[in-house]
């Protein structure tokens, strides 16, 4: 059957990379035009009616990735925060080591350093810093986070204790996060980080769950990077084997 591009779609309503709208297709932004081109070459010459539900569909999809920024809302923080742990278990408890203790070469971390870095998280940053903006504001600035502080985490240590360590400490800090009962002027607090200047309480805690995405996100890659030969010519189509330094240590 021959393939043919909707004489209806509006190429103009497709964000574009120039103008901050691109579309992400396996993790990577994609001009308009060959998003309008993949989907052009799978799908068949349709009917007027299904060409606009097809291209009602279209916009559909377009606006909600031109629009898909959230603001800050502390409930879904803490519904994401609270999933961490079990996915992180999910994923690599009792895999076997070569897939948590390889890395992607010279001074990069691994599943198991990885890990680490979240329990010295928890430890030393969110909740700590938290406290900080609420006791002193803007008049105390937060301790430097320690990046090798991940290190003395892990020593003596065995992936399923340090698994079960952050499950732990994260459930320890999300109490006490819900019971300081944050009301809108609370998040609106300042404080001060030791290198971006003023802060607010909201923008730190969107950071921790962003930080947990960050995170989810590496393991993923630093697995992934772990076959980059093995998959052979494939790997031109995988997202996860294209990013370089995205969350480097």
């Amino acid at each position: 059957m021959a393939r043919t591009i909707n004489p209806r779609l509006n190429l103009s309503a497709l964000p574009s990379v120039s103008d901050g709208g691109a579309f992400a297709f396996g993790g990577c932004p994609i001009r308009r035009f060959c998003v309008v081109g993949l989907l052009t070459l799978i799908l068949p010459r349709q009917t007027f009616a299904t060409q606009n539900r097809y291209n009602h569909s279209l916009r559909k999809i377009v606006v909600y990735e031109w629009r898909s920024t959230m603001q800050h809302n502390l409930q879904n923080t803490i519904s994401l925060l609270t999933r961490t742990p079990a996915a992180l278990n999910t994923l690599l408890h009792d895999l076997p080591e070569t897939w948590t203790l390889r890395n992607e070469g010279e001074n990069t971390w691994s599943a198991f350093d990885i890990i680490g870095h979240l329990i010295h998280g928890e430890r030393t940053d969110w909740m700590p810093r938290a406290r900080i903006v609420l006791q002193f504001g803007e008049t105390q600035a937060f301790e430097p986070f320690d990046r090798l502080g991940h290190v003395r985490e892990m020593q003596g240590k065995s992936l399923g204790q340090l698994l079960d360590e952050f499950a732990r400490l994260r459930a320890e800090n999300l109490a006490e996060l819900r019971t300081l009962n944050l009301r809108q002027e609370d998040l609106e607090r300042r404080g001060r980080h030791p290198s971006l200047g003023v802060v607010t309480l909201s923008a730190l805690l969107a950071t921790w769950a962003a930080h947990d995405l960050t995170h989810l996100h590496q393991i993923s890659r630093v697995m992934a990077h772990q076959y980059r030969e093995a998959v052979g010519p494939w790997s031109a189509y995988l997202g996860v084997m294209q990013c370089a330094g995205h969350s480097s240590p």
